[in-house]
């Protein structure tokens, strides 16, 4: 623990040969010789992991051991395991004591990389570790003191996880006492010959070759946008050092236009259930539009063909909102809050029902059921009216001339209010 810190540029020579990476080489110098949490953020592929390295290399930890665990791999039930270790029969398979990584990381650092995925269960109890540097094995009383530094990595938009709910706001600013931003390669191309040259360098003496590039095949490296960062870069200087032909297969490559630049990686906040239902939901609307447009809307075969009953299948038709031309795709915002179809609201619709502002009805609906109205015309008022009372089980008995005396008997008495919750189905 007493010796000088190294050179971080002698430790990461790859952070070298741009404005933007000297400022983060300057960064990393500043607080590597300290304990302070480190939360390093970039996308995927732009070198989290080697600053991270190149910080426990700088520091005077660099003696000590470097552990890393990637959050993103680990199964969530093992991860707390993983993490904090367990004792023999803390649960079933636990047939001897297991140190965890933060034990192993003592008197060194321990990397939490893909942070943004930690479980939301474990989050708490890694911040009371990081809050006390004390935690306790799974299943074991015995307290054990930690010794580490603490340094995370993640491409999740952290703060948005945060305002969310999928992320601790405690642990985040625990997490993000010093955060170094690494900047996409496509912002700083002046170090692509320089990586190029390294990565070179490195695979011809690994494969024992002695490949040089085409001075044309160095301008298209250094002209392509590169959406997976170093890291792709890096296996295409692989490829061409191990394939013949790799410079020309590259040349289309190189010439496809620019995607838009990678989002942050999406934050889930639904639960699977909630999941399960929207796509079981989703898989419901493109059979039930395939078999009617099959049948040419005969609602009676097609409740043969789903074998359903027909009371069900007209409930589905109007759960979905389905109509006769209807795509097969949701539409993003009918029916669906925050990507989870919802019910039909009462809001939807007005508020208080008159005879008189009741608009015409379709005239092959006139003297239908009142079924086929709430059917075809699921806006119409009467309709609204109809799932009002659906209750009752005897909606394909109710008239329109019921309906309409219903609606006089509204007239002479205060107006209908809608109740606020979710109309009957």
């Amino acid at each position: 623990m007493s010796k000088p810190r190294r050179s971080v540029v002698h430790d990461a020579p790859l952070l070298e040969g741009s404005p933007a990476m000297d400022a983060v080489r300057t960064l990393i110098a500043d607080v590597a010789d300290t304990d302070a949490a480190v939360l390093i953020r970039g996308e995927t592929g732009v070198g989290k992991d080697l600053v991270a390295r190149a910080i426990h290399a700088a520091s005077l930890r660099a003696q000590g051991p470097f552990i890393k665990v990637n959050c993103a791999a680990i199964p969530a039930g093992l991860l707390e395991s993983e993490l904090l270790g367990h004792e023999r029969g803390a649960f079933t398979g636990a047939h001897q004591r297991k140190q965890g990584q933060f034990e192993h990381a003592h008197h060194g650092t321990i990397f939490l990389d893909e942070v943004g995925d930690l479980p939301l269960a474990l989050q708490a109890k890694i911040l009371h570790v990081l809050q006390d540097f004390r935690f306790s094995r799974v299943g074991g009383h015995e307290v054990i003191k930690l010794e580490t530094r603490v340094i995370a990595a993640t491409n999740v938009d952290l703060e948005r996880a945060t305002a969310l709910g999928a992320f601790r706001a405690d642990l985040y600013y625990r997490l993000n006492v010093v955060e170094v931003r690494i900047p996409p390669l496509r912002e700083r191309k002046a170090v692509i010959p320089t990586l190029v040259s390294q990565f070179l360098s490195r695979f011809n003496e690994q494969y024992g070759r002695r490949r040089e590039l085409a001075p044309e095949t160095m301008a298209r490296l250094t002209a392509y946008h590169w959406p997976g960062n170093v890291r792709e870069l890096e296996n295409v200087l692989r490829r061409m050092v191990l394939l013949p032909d790799a410079e020309q297969a590259f040349a289309p490559h190189a010439m496809r236009p620019a995607d838009d630049p990678p989002r942050p990686a999406p934050v889930v906040t639904q639960s699977l259930r909630e999941i399960g239902y929207q796509g079981a939901l989703a898989a419901e609307r493109e059979a039930l539009v395939h078999v009617l447009e099959r049948v040419q809307w005969n609602r009676a075969e097609a409740a043969r063909v789903l074998k359903v009953s027909y009371k069900t299948l007209l409930s589905k038709i109007s759960q979905l909102r389905l109509t006769p031309g209807t795509d097969k795709s949701p539409s993003p915002s009918h029916g669906r809050r925050d990507g989870v179809p919802q019910r039909v609201q009462a809001d939807a619709f007005p508020q208080a029902l008159s005879l008189q502002e009741l608009p015409e009805l379709p005239g092959e609906l006139v003297r239908g059921d009142a079924a086929q109205v709430a059917q075809q015309a699921p806006e119409h008022p009467l309709a609204v009216l109809l799932r009002q009372h659906a209750a009752t089980g005897r909606l394909g008995q109710l008239r329109l001339v019921q309906l309409h005396q219903l609606l006089g008997r509204v007239d002479r008495t205060p107006p209908l209010t809608l109740p606020s919750g979710p109309l009957a189905q």
